[in-house]
């Protein structure tokens, strides 16, 4: 956060900006509250720890924190997660979300963990925690995705591929549970078809709704579409190539090199994997020294080429 020398009178009038009742206003005083940087820092902490600000006034409080790399604003962001005020957690969450692999220790995790552990919490709050851990590799979350979502939601039964095509097309502001869950259930029917072209029809559902969550920024599915990658022997839907493009990690290299390796006669789709692959390095800044990097240049030395 840039520091700017404001006096106190600045940041009161900031400050008071920050409770007005029009939304352009608020935005206006978190954009100047977060240039001042330092200076404003424990006046803004003091209006998200206030009982007597509004639930709105602490949101927009907790939108001038966000990704700002100080203690102070850590443990501010840890007890407004606590709040029962669901938008004070929700934005909470968002500044705790960059802490949870970048922390020294646990405390982050832990507390994040407990919010969507907590049956006592509203589903919002539990699956806003849940997606926060999503940024963690997906060997420590799966488990945690898999036993909480269905508590948290569910789509409807959906017993063909068609029908379940249209409902996501006239739902695409589903909630991530129920995109979860509707995932799950494309998986679970795809592997009891009996013919290709349903196996292929409930892949196109699945892929259509991790394009969803893509488009949402949200990696609570993640593992899923790795799997994809990793098994197949075919050209995938090209929802799944968007959603890696958007949102894959590092961890997802592995499987689209493996995906590109099985596909030696398919010049054009191999291409779109490898441009799959070199938004992800780009995006996540994934140097050489990445043991991932070097795996993949020593057992597949073309792909990232």
């Amino acid at each position: 956060m840039a520091i700017r020398t404001s006096s106190a009178r600045d940041v009161d009038s900031l400050l008071q900006q920050l409770r007005s009742p029009a939304a352009l206003e608020r935005d206006a005083a978190i954009a100047r509250l977060r240039v001042m940087g330092t200076r404003a820092l424990h006046r803004v902490l003091g209006v998200i720890a206030d009982p007597a600000s509004s639930g709105e006034v602490r949101v927009a409080a907790l939108r001038v924190i966000d990704a700002v790399d100080d203690l102070k604003v850590r443990r501010a962001a840890m007890n407004a997660a606590r709040d029962s005020d669901p938008a004070v957690a929700i934005a909470a969450l968002q500044v705790l979300r960059p802490w949870i692999t970048h922390d020294a220790d646990t405390t982050v995790l832990e507390s994040v963990t407990a919010l969507v552990t907590d049956q006592t919490r509203l589903p919002d709050v539990r699956r806003a925690a849940l997606d926060a851990l999503s940024d963690l590799p997906s060997h420590l979350t799966e488990p945690l995705v898999h036993s909480v979502a269905a508590q948290l939601a569910a789509a409807p039964p959906l017993d063909d591929a068609e029908t379940a095509g249209e409902w996501l097309a006239n739902h695409q502001d589903a909630s991530l549970g129920v995109l979860h869950d509707l995932i799950s259930q494309a998986r679970e029917h795809g592997r009891h078809e009996e013919t290709d072209p349903a196996r292929r029809a409930w892949l196109t559902v699945r892929s259509s709704a991790h394009a969803v969550l893509a488009r949402r920024n949200s990696r609570i599915a993640l593992y899923d579409a790795r799997e994809l990658f990793e098994l197949t022997d075919e050209a995938l839907p090209l929802d799944l190539l968007v959603s890696m493009r958007a949102i894959g990690d590092v961890g997802c290299l592995e499987a689209l090199a493996t995906a590109w390796e099985r596909m030696a006669q398919d010049q054009w789709w191999r291409e779109q994997v490898q441009d799959a692959a070199r938004a992800i390095v780009s995006r996540e800044k994934a140097t050489g020294r990445n043991a991932v990097i070097k795996r993949i240049r020593t057992r597949w030395p073309g792909f990232l080429a």
